[in-house]
């Protein structure tokens, strides 16, 4: 990502140059911390995910999540589930470069340029699911994410789904 590759085309928008020999790896780890013996459907499971890219032309140079994740372990409340994870993404420093003229841009227009400075974002997350019956689930999320946008508060959503199983 070289801002002097940058074409702008009048009606189409901007064209990025073409660069080759990119690359990204990516791994996964899914391990079952235990399970009951008597039905594996009941588990505690930690999933993990980190994944590193070049940073040029990727915006995105690395980033991580690390979940756990907890299946019936609650004796009455066998179809239940609940889970807490982490996320964290690693902005490229060529990407956060790109941004540059439009943060001179905005300094020359008096806009405060803080107001899209960049840094790497992360945010963690936790659910329940109620089993409502073996077809039914009601879901309760909350998440929290510090945006990539340094001059943005921290986000707290939450949030309720409905998943029915024909």
């Amino acid at each position: 990502i070289d801002p002097a590759s940058l074409i702008i085309i009048p009606g189409q928008g901007i064209s990025l140059g073409e660069v080759r020999g990119s690359w990204a790896i990516n791994g996964i780890l899914s391990q079952k911390l235990w399970v009951d013996e008597m039905n594996p459907k009941h588990n505690v499971e930690l999933f993990g995910q980190l994944s590193i890219a070049d940073d040029n032309p990727n915006p995105i140079h690395w980033g991580g999540s690390v979940t756990l994740v907890a299946s019936g372990v609650i004796p009455s409340r066998e179809n239940d589930s609940f889970g807490i994870g982490y996320f964290y993404t690693g902005l490229s420093d060529k990407f956060k470069e790109l941004v540059g003229p439009a943060l001179s841009l905005a300094a020359s227009q008096g806009v405060d340029p803080n107001l899209i400075n960049l840094q790497d974002l992360q945010g963690v997350e936790a659910y329940y699911k109620f089993g409502l019956t073996p077809w039914l689930a009601l879901t309760a999320d909350l998440q929290v994410i510090q945006p990539s946008v340094e001059s943005l508060d921290t986000e707290v959503i939450a949030g309720v789904r409905t998943k029915v199983t024909f």
